[in-house]
């Protein structure tokens, strides 16, 4: 579903994409950090969210955080991060048959969008919850897959061939995403990535 406030319990992050303010959010990072261009990306699954002062709640879901600017900072998978900003609902297509940003991250169960400017709005607990097969085995392999595709061929290939082995999609072009979207094959983007390294992992 595209729209999760009819179906997640009244806990989820999605629920809280209105709050129209800065909140503190505290969870950790569930994903590889993406670096894209002027941009670092990352998935965050939500713990907790502080809307004021004094009243907090507990809470779950993952939102997709952007750092941009002087909040590009370090930032690694497994850490656990407090952060300060505004939660913001993916926007739908804007007119028909266009590329549907929203229907695109819902394959991937990501409802809520975090874009952070500023180093204060990044804070570390120091303690970490990562996986030592996605640290020391998953990642690595993905890692030399990049390099690979980024020494091996043209750009444009190389970001096609990257969303559909390790699931980095930022480096694809918008254009060649809404060809994607007008075939009815975006879900291939969002369904493979990071799934085939842990299926050829076992084999």
């Amino acid at each position: 579903a595209r729209y999760p406030s009819e179906n997640f319990e009244p806990s989820h992050i999605s629920h809280f994409n209105q709050v129209g303010r800065e909140v503190e959010v505290k969870g950790v990072v569930v994903r590889d950090p993406q670096m894209i261009k002027d941009k670092t990306r990352f998935v965050f699954d939500v713990r907790s969210i502080r809307v004021s002062q004094h009243i907090e709640y507990q809470t779950s879901g993952p939102l997709l955080i952007t750092l941009r600017d002087q909040a590009r900072v370090p930032v690694m998978y497994g850490e656990e991060l407090i952060l300060y900003g505004q939660i913001f609902a993916p926007r739908n297509e804007r007119n028909p048959g266009e590329f549907d940003y929203a229907q695109y991250l819902a394959f991937q169960n990501i409802y809520g969008l975090m874009y952070l400017r500023e180093p204060a709005q990044i804070n570390t607990t120091g303690r970490t919850e990562a996986n030592p097969i996605l640290k020391y085995f998953i990642h690595p392999i993905k890692h030399y897959v990049l390099d690979l595709n980024n020494s091996s061929l043209s750009p444009l290939s190389a970001s096609i061939l990257t969303g559909l082995l390790v699931g980095e999609r930022g480096e694809i072009p918008s254009e060649v995403l809404e060809y994607f979207s007008y075939s009815g094959t975006i879900h291939i983007l969002s369904i493979s990535g990071l799934h085939i390294v842990f299926i050829t992992a076992l084999l």
